[in-house]
Parts: C-alpha cells; structure tokens; sequence
C-alpha cells in the first residue's frame, strides 16, 4: 500500500490525531516529531503516555460485584454461605457486595496491551521502557487474554476520551493478533485493511468536521424513498443506509463512501472476449443507491463520491457529471505523502462541490 512507510506511518499518526482529538494534546505533541518504521512502534508509544496520563488523573473505576466473608454485614446477606461458615465454627457472614473498582474490562484491556506490546519486537526498546513504566499505576489491574475480549462489554461510563482513544488502539491490537501453533504465544501481522478501513473512514469525516465549520458533516443516515405504502413488517427488512461521510451546504449534499482497499479493481476472465477491470460494481451501486434515495425530488443537488486510500502508485480522478441525473466522482486520496497535501486534496473537494463557479 505504501511507498515510503515513515511517511505512512507518521501521516496514521495524524489520522489518529484527527479521529480521536485527544492526541492534539500538549503530552502527545512530541509523537508527532520521532521517527516510527511500524505502526505498532507508534501505539506503543501514544499508549505510554496515556496511561502515564491515566495514572496521574486517577484510573476509571466502576462498581464491580464482589462475594466475601466478613465480620461485619456489608452489601446483602448470604444466608446458605453464612450457615456454612457457622457450621465450620467461623464467626464470618458471607456478604454480596458492589466495590468501586479499579480492576475493571477497560482498565485490564490497556493493562494487558501494554504488556504485549512491551514484549513486541517491533516495539523499540525505548517504548518498551516506557510501557513497563506506565504500568506501575495499573498494579491493582488483573491481565486479560486479548483474543478473548467481548469488546461489545467494554464500555466507559463517563466522558473520558482519552480511555476512547486508548481502547480503541488497543482494539486495533487485539485484531491483529495471530497464534503461532509451536508455542502457542501471540505474534503481529501487518496493520489490517479493517483496522484501516475504520481509522480512514472516520479521519476523512473529522477532518471536515474540523476543518470546514460552514459544511455540515456527519455520518447520517439516508431513508429509502418509498412511494407507496408499506407494511411496518416490510420496512423492517430494508437495510439500513448508514453513509461514511455526508457533506451539506445549503441545498447541496455530497455523499462520500470511503475505501481501504489493497485492490480497487474486480477483474473478469481473462480468456474472455470482454476481458477487462472495473470499479467493484458493490461499491459503485451502493453510492448510487444512497444518492438516489437521497435526491428525493429528483433536483440533481445530491452527489456521490467514492474516495479509495491510494493502493500503489495508483492515482485516478473519475469525473461522472450526470449519471440519471446525479454527479459522480470516483478517485484516490494518496496516503504516502505529506501531510499538508493530504490536506489540501481533501479542501480541494470542498471547493469542486461546494463554491460557486
């Protein structure tokens, strides 16, 4: 996917930077200057000043459930675990209680990233350091098995991003995890296209968001434009039409649909006599049925676009001015370059779709 892998990496660390803002603070400034040949490298480091962060303003506790025998009653009786205990001659009643508690799911998912990453080659010995020493704060913190994780549990209750930001790195992680069969332990893959498909899709709609106040950007939903009537039993079987990214100004709309993909092209037999490569006809019919739905009174003002992370050196700009009615752009957004022309292909869309000519 990349050319130059300092750069990529360095311009991930901006994406972060843009999806979650806390990394926009003083403590995370220095990141944005060192070198980073792995990606893991990078989380290693923004985790270690997280947590180092963490510590100092207080873990995030929550009230877990807790059974115990004790000398005084606390919480709610145990009848049966008390008689037990009486029968044993202790004079302890076996109490069920809630504790507030730092050894929570969210604490013991970061605890037990930064112990794996602390161990991974591909995290230099410094960042290791510096993970080790970060977990000093977390000695009351049980470890967990990243594999095993149900990530739909893990939840933080106030609004902390700094834990958002740090879970969802360590959610990275975990995904890419793999077993070696001989000894059982975990090792790295490359940073998935999944992983990376979320990240883009959701840095492309902060960057808006931040950078163009006059536009209205969201991930909205579209509604299916149905003229007739429906049963409530029919409706339900529609799939919902979440969009990746929805630009508004005025009365225009342009709807973007963002690809991570190492291949843009769906190939057809080569033996053939039509033999050739499109755009992926899912992705193309996906952003014309958003748009259509959309555009429910057939004004032309709704617009689609699809925007691909650049595989290679691959860089196209499809420009389709009227397809039923509607604009369509197909292009690619390269990755491997510096970040302020990153930036400025991004405005440059702003401008095609949104000023006046």
């Amino acid at each position: 996917m990349t050319e130059n892998k300092g750069i990529f990496i360095k311009n991930i660390y901006y994406m972060l930077a843009y999806a979650y803002q806390v990394l926009k603070q003083l403590n995370y400034q220095k990141i944005a200057a060192e070198p980073f040949d792995n990606i893991y490298d990078l989380f290693a480091a923004i985790l270690a000043i997280g947590m180092a962060q963490l510590s100092k303003q207080g873990l995030y506790k929550e009230y877990i459930s807790s059974r115990d025998d004790l000398s005084i009653l606390r919480g709610k009786l145990d009848l049966n675990g008390s008689i037990q205990n009486r029968l044993r001659n202790k004079q302890l009643l076996t109490c069920d209680y809630d504790e507030l508690s730092e050894n929570n799911l969210a604490n013991q998912v970061i605890k037990s990233t930064a112990v794996f990453l602390s161990k991974c080659n591909e995290v230099r010995k410094e960042n290791q350091e510096s993970l080790l020493k970060g977990l000093g704060g977390f000695s009351h913190v049980e470890l967990i098995d990243l594999k095993r994780i149900k990530w739909g549990k893990v939840n933080i209750q106030q609004n902390r991003q700094n834990y958002r930001m740090l879970l969802n790195l360590s959610c990275f992680v975990a995904n890419s995890l793999l077993m070696t069969t001989e000894s059982g332990k975990y090792s790295m893959q490359q940073f998935t296209d999944e992983n990376m498909a979320a990240l883009f899709e959701k840095f492309i709609l902060e960057y808006f968001r931040r950078n163009h106040p006059e536009l209205d950007a969201s991930a909205s939903y579209v509604s299916w434009d149905i003229r007739s009537e429906l049963s409530a039993s029919a409706l339900e079987y529609l799939p919902k039409m979440k969009t990746d990214i929805s630009l508004t100004k005025g009365n225009k709309k342009l709807i973007i649909d963002a690809k991570y993909y190492r291949s843009l092209w769906q190939h057809y037999d080569k033996n053939s006599s039509d033999a050739s490569s499109t755009i992926r006809n899912n992705h193309l019919y996906q952003i014309m049925s958003y748009v259509r739905n959309a555009d429910t009174e057939r004004t032309g003002n709704v617009s689609g676009m699809l925007l691909y992370a650049k595989p290679g050196n691959e860089m196209f700009d499809f420009d389709y001015p009227n397809i039923g009615g509607n604009h369509y752009v197909i292009k690619t957004l390269d990755l491997n370059t510096d970040f302020s022309l990153i930036s400025s292909q991004l405005d440059s869309i702003v401008t095609d779709f949104f000023e006046e000519n």
